[in-house]
């Protein structure tokens, strides 16, 4: 159930990201999103799916860090 709804909210965010590609604070959210999945998915034994979505996290993160590099909330 729990994984269900993060893989919802993972692709609304995901969705709205592309719409609006300059909102730090989506992404944000949406890094906030894989990273909670990874816990999850590492918690049910499932490190596959665990290091992808951390991966993910860790992607956006950097994206952040790179665009807004100003912005202490993403250093």
């Amino acid at each position: 159930e729990a994984e269900g709804a993060f893989c919802q909210a993972i692709a609304r965010l995901d969705k709205l990201r592309h719409e609006t590609p300059g909102d730090a604070a989506l992404q944000s959210g949406l890094a906030m999103c894989y990273n909670n999945a990874g816990l999850l998915y590492s918690r049910t034994e499932k490190r596959k799916a665990a290091r992808a979505a951390y991966r993910a996290a860790t992607e956006i993160q950097n994206e952040l860090v790179r665009h807004f590099p100003e912005d202490p909330e993403h250093k």
